[in-house]
């Protein structure tokens, strides 16, 4: 036993250290950092682009004039002059309230206006003739302008009885009936002008300032074949502090109906083109707490470069601040890279492939 232990015990413990060795040691080229090789992974190599500026945003399309109808007064409605879901004219009578004991009040008014214009005509012809005096004939003439007056404002009341189409467009359904009492607060019907259509969306802070008051706008509705137009209108005074945006409004026209106001939109807008952009990989891009990081070989030893990004699209993103043209990036094994590491480029792609 103790022989064995002599023999045995050293055999063993040099095995275990010519197996140690052999862990310690790592092909070349294949390993990580601080392990004696070059990391092996893909480039990029970044070149300028002319970059078509176009953002794809969801917007709402409305009428551009819209109206909940209502009685200015409280009264029995006696007739009604619309069809649901038609089509109305600017000052198309819609509803008609009671109004008898008014126009009874107007004949009488008025027949009270005819007897004292002829008096006054008759007083005047004696005044030219020095056979009444001025101030008999001014009594007779302020009747006269009294009685108008008066006719003037029960006219302006029966007025108040009548609805009609402040302006031209599609009404809805209705929500009364003839016989019924309604009054100011109860809505008739809504009255939406369809054509043209406003169409509103909001725009993120960083694009605002590229907008030039020109810009056409290119939209799609689901369910509606085709593509549409329409081009930006007016602009929210100010940007909304709490989701840094800002409320576009463009018109389009709906010559034969089609679209509908309160339908959802998907809007494309085009801005200027970007001349000389320098476009990356999605892949390329490290996010981090304060920014955002590429991976950048510089003499072949990796450097980590805060960058600013811009557009983004499923692809690739914009890079408006932190690299130049001729650089190259890493855009795989990117866990793998440390600063400092050596890199080794097995594929090196660029924007013209």
């Amino acid at each position: 036993m103790n022989n064995w232990l002599k023999v045995g015990f050293p055999a063993i413990l040099l095995l275990l250290a010519a197996s140690c060795g052999e862990k310690k040691e790592a092909p070349a080229g294949k390993g990580g950092p601080g392990k004696g090789g070059p990391v092996l992974i893909d480039g990029y190599v970044l070149s300028p682009v002319t970059l078509s500026n176009s953002l794809s945003i969801p917007g709402t399309l409305e009428g551009s004039e819209r109206v909940d109808l209502r009685p200015e007064i409280q009264g029995k409605v006696i007739s009604v002059h619309f069809k649901e879901g038609s089509n109305v004219s600017k000052g198309q009578l819609l509803i008609k309230l009671y109004d008898a004991d008014m126009q009874a009040e107007l004949k009488g008014l008025k027949i009270q206006q005819e007897l004292a214009v002829k008096n006054e005509k008759r007083l005047k012809e004696l005044l030219s003739v020095n056979g009444i005096s001025q101030q008999e004939y001014d009594v007779v003439a302020t009747r006269v302008a009294e009685l108008d007056a008066s006719i003037e404002l029960v006219e302006a009341r029966i007025s108040r009885t009548e609805i009609r189409a402040p302006f031209s467009g599609k009404i809805g359904l209705r929500n009364i009936s003839p016989g019924a009492m309604i009054g100011p607060t109860d809505i008739v019907a809504t009255l939406v002008q369809t054509s043209p259509l406003k169409l509103d969306f909001t725009l993120q802070e960083r694009y605002v300032y590229a907008l030039n008051g020109k810009e056409k706008v290119n939209f799609q509705v689901q369910g509606v074949d085709g593509n549409f137009n329409g081009s930006i209108q007016a602009l929210e005074s100010s940007i909304d502090m709490n989701t840094r945006s800002l409320k576009v409004r463009a018109l389009c026209e709906n010559p034969k109906g089609k679209l509908m106001p309160g339908a959802f939109a998907s809007v494309s807008i085009a801005f200027d083109e970007i001349p000389d952009a320098l476009l990356v990989p999605n892949q390329a891009i490290i996010p981090e707490a304060k920014g955002k990081k590429v991976i950048v070989s510089r003499a072949g030893k990796a450097e980590f470069v805060q960058v600013i990004t811009g557009q983004r699209d499923a692809e690739k993103v914009q890079i408006l601040s932190g690299l130049n043209a001729g650089d190259t990036i890493a855009i795989t094994g990117l866990l793998s890279v440390r600063p400092g590491t050596e890199l080794k480029f097995k594929n090196l792609q660029s924007a013209q492939k």
